[in-house]
């Protein structure tokens, strides 16, 4: 498999342009789609190749853009994207390598599709790692926040991405807080990026967590700023025999902060070394 950065890839799904990449060798890892992502510019982020360097040692690492962002075709209508598209698009991306069975990482919204397609496809599926994540978007936070976030960034993207900022990175890491807010607006206009926000607040897949029948971990910081730990502790008790893991911060991207605690208990539990 091709080494992230050194090839991108693409493939047909609904219409649009899909872009994704591989990184290393071994049992196939896929990490979900979340949000808002650049294949390239991501991987520019000397802090996120090393978590994902670090999380996902051993294996051939799989990441692919929404449509809408990052190198995937812009021109789509996010607000037609429903839980059921992001289970497909998770599939397609599945497919289109040849992968039967791999382990699937979901993080923040991402998890929402991880969790959904490992009820529906058990057979497809190896181990599940959850972080940061939620099963029920309007548990996130209130009707009126969520509301006023998605304007923000819909009404002035500059003005949202810095919203943002504040609560996935937070205030003390000043270099990644102007990178995120950079790379975000380089990665999705304005429409896109609310629509899909609008989409992560949305999402509800309480109903499916009895159905999870692969070894799941649900890693989550306890000061987590964007989704707060008591929807991480709450999918844990959820999901039949999953491990909760919790660990410090306040940031909710993984690679911001103390990032090695979370590539220890991710990389840990899918290695089976926990």
């Amino acid at each position: 498999m091709t080494e992230l950065g050194a090839a991108i890839r693409f493939l047909q799904f609904a219409g649009s342009r899909v872009a994704f990449a591989v990184s290393g060798e071994g049992p196939p890892l896929v990490a979900a789609a979340w949000w808002v992502s650049h294949l390239e510019l991501d991987w520019r982020d000397e802090a996120f190749r090393s978590f994902w360097g670090s999380t996902a040692a051993g294996h051939a690492l799989v990441r692919y853009d929404h449509p809408g962002t990052g190198m995937s075709d812009r021109e789509v209508d996010p607000t037609t994207l429903t839980l059921d598209d992001e289970v497909a698009l998770l599939g397609a991306v599945m497919d289109e390598l040849g992968l039967d069975r791999a382990s699937l990482v979901g993080g923040s919204s991402g998890g929402c599709a991880a969790i959904a397609f490992a009820a529906r496809f058990p057979e497809r599926v190896d181990r599940l790692l959850l972080y940061g994540t939620y099963a029920h978007g309007p548990s996130i936070a209130p009707p009126d926040v969520r509301g006023a976030i998605a304007a923000a960034v819909r009404a002035h993207w500059g003005l949202g991405s810095r919203v943002l900022a504040d609560v996935f990175v937070g205030a003390e890491d000043g270099e990644a807080r102007r990178r995120f807010v950079r790379d975000q607006r380089a990665s999705a206009q304005a429409e896109t990026a609310a629509a899909l926000l609008e989409l992560a607040y949305r999402m509800d897949v309480r109903p499916l967590l009895e159905q999870v029948r692969s070894p799941t971990v649900v890693v989550h910081r306890r000061a987590d700023r964007a989704i707060p730990y008591a929807c991480g502790r709450d999918l844990a008790g959820s999901i039949p025999g999953a491990r909760l893991v919790s660990v410090p911060g306040d940031a909710h991207l993984p690679w911001v902060g103390d990032w090695m605690s979370v590539s220890r208990a991710l990389g840990s539990f899918l290695t089976g070394t926990h």
